[in-house]
C-alpha cells in the first residue's frame, strides 16, 4: 500500500478488518496517530525529568534552612515546603513511569523475591508514615519466593497502602496478608472507607481516574497509582483486582508467579 506522494506505509502503521465470510482488508494509515503518541510520551518523560532538579533543590533548601533556626513557627513552614515538593517528586515519578509503560521502555529486574520479607517492609514503613492508622500483616504457610523485580513490587506496595491510608476511614485498620495459591504468591490489602459504586469499582485501575468520594472530600491526588500498580503486576505476569462490599470494605489482591527456575535476566516491558 502507498501513500499519495508514490512512498510505501510500513504495515505496523495500518489497521486491519477482517469479514467473516471471505476476506475483506481494509488499510487505514495510522502513522500520524502513532506519531502523535510517541512525541506525547517523550514530551511526558521530558517534562518530568526536568521538573526532578528544581524540586530536590527546594527539598534540599528547606531542609536545610529548618536547621538554621529555633523558631517552631519558621520550622513548620520549611517542613510544609519540603514536604509539598516530595509530593511533587512522587507525581513526576508517576509521570515518568507512565511514559515508560507506555513506551514499553520499563525494565524489569527480576530475580528470586522474599515477599513476605518485602511487604513487611513496606507495612513498617508505611506503618511510621501513618501513626493513627494500625495495621496487621498475616502470612501465610510456606509462601514461597515470587519470581519479581523487587523495587517495582515494592513501589507496587506503596501505592496499594498509600490508597489505603489516603481513602480509608480515619483510625481504622488496615489488614495485609501474603499467602500460597497453587503456584502463585497472593497479596492483599484491605481498609475500610466509602462504598463504591460498581461503575467506580471497574474504572479503578485506568488511569487518571479517581472516585467521586475522593473529589467530595479533597483528598489529592493523580489517580495513577492503581494504574501504575496495574501495570507493574501485569508486565510481571500477575494479576490484580479489587472487590468492595456494601459497607465499603475494599480488598485490593495481586498474584506473583512463584519461580520455576533461576532468574537473572533483564526484560523491558
Amino acid at each position: 500500500m502507498l501513500n499519495g506522494d508514490g512512498t510505501p506505509i510500513p504495515l505496523h502503521t495500518c489497521s486491519f478488518v477482517k469479514a467473516l465470510r471471505g476476506v475483506v482488508i481494509a488499510m487505514q494509515d495510522i502513522s500520524a496517530a502513532k506519531e502523535l503518541e510517541r512525541l506525547r510520551a517523550e514530551w511526558s518523560s521530558v517534562v518530568a525529568h526536568d521538573l526532578r532538579q528544581p524540586l530536590g533543590a527546594i527539598s534540599l533548601s528547606a531542609r536545610q534552612l529548618a536547621r538554621l533556626t529555633d523558631d517552631a513557627r519558621l520550622t513548620l513552614h520549611f517542613e510544609r515546603i519540603r514536604s509539598s515538593a516530595q509530593r511533587l517528586n512522587r507525581m513526576v515519578d508517576d509521570l515518568m513511569d507512565l511514559s515508560r509503560l507506555d513506551a514499553h521502555r520499563l525494565e524489569l529486574a527480576r530475580r528470586n523475591v522474599d515477599l513476605p520479607a518485602l511487604v513487611r517492609d513496606s507495612v513498617e514503613r508505611m506503618a511510621l508514615e501513618a501513626p493513627d492508622r494500625p495495621f496487621e500483616l498475616e502470612v501465610g504457610a510456606d509462601v514461597p519466593e515470587a519470581d519479581a523485580d523487587p523495587d517495582r513490587i515494592a513501589q507496587g506496595m506503596e501505592n496499594l497502602l498509600t490508597n489505603a491510608v489516603k481513602y480509608g476511614t480515619n483510625g481504622t485498620r488496615i489488614s495485609v496478608s501474603v499467602e500460597r495459591e497453587s503456584r502463585d504468591v497472593a497479596v492483599a490489602v484491605t481498609n475500610d472507607g466509602a462504598a463504591l459504586a460498581p461503575e467506580e469499582l471497574s474504572r479503578l485501575f485506568q488511569r487518571f481516574q479517581r472516585t467521586s468520594s475522593a473529589r467530595l472530600r479533597g483528598i489529592e491526588g493523580t489517580g495513577l497509582g492503581l494504574y501504575i500498580t496495574r501495570s507493574l503486576v501485569e508486565a510481571h505476569g500477575g494479576q490484580i483486582a479489587a472487590e468492595t462490599s456494601a459497607a465499603g470494605r475494599i480488598t485490593f489482591r495481586f498474584t506473583l508467579r512463584a519461580p520455576s527456575a533461576s532468574f537473572d535476566t533483564r526484560a523491558a516491558v
